[in-house]
């Protein structure tokens, strides 16, 4: 679930990259790091 709340709380052009940076992970961290780092201030 707290996968899902980070990524609910992206702006479009953040979803964006995140949907491109998807084809680079290859287990769950690296999402998270990814979410952990691109997080709206």
């Amino acid at each position: 679930m707290l996968v899902r709340s980070l990524i609910q709380t992206l702006c479009l052009d953040r979803l964006e990259e995140l949907g491109e940076a998807l084809l680079d992970f290859t287990k769950i961290e690296d999402l998270l790091d990814w979410l952990q780092t691109n997080q709206p201030k």
